[in-house]
């Protein structure tokens, strides 16, 4: 059976080996979130750029929905 794995989940699942924890996950992904290579709902499409804040706080929210996606469909052990 397949699981679908979005963009978020897509950029992660190199980095879930082990070797980096949840904080260091999101500033991976913030960094993605940053330079536009992945978009969110919750930063919009806008051109301004973002609150620092608010692109860590997206950041750390979609590293734990997408452990806990992978976690339930028994493809990481959370």
């Amino acid at each position: 059976t397949s699981v679908p794995v979005n963009p978020v989940m897509a950029a992660l699942l190199p980095h879930l080996d082990g070797g980096s924890d949840r904080p260091a996950l999101a500033a991976r992904l913030a960094d993605a979130l940053r330079r536009k290579e992945i978009s969110v709902a919750e930063l919009g499409s806008d051109k301004a750029p973002w609150a620092e804040e608010r692109v860590q706080e997206v950041a750390a929210q979609y590293v734990e929905a997408a452990i806990g996606y992978l976690a339930r469909h028994a493809l990481l052990q959370a």
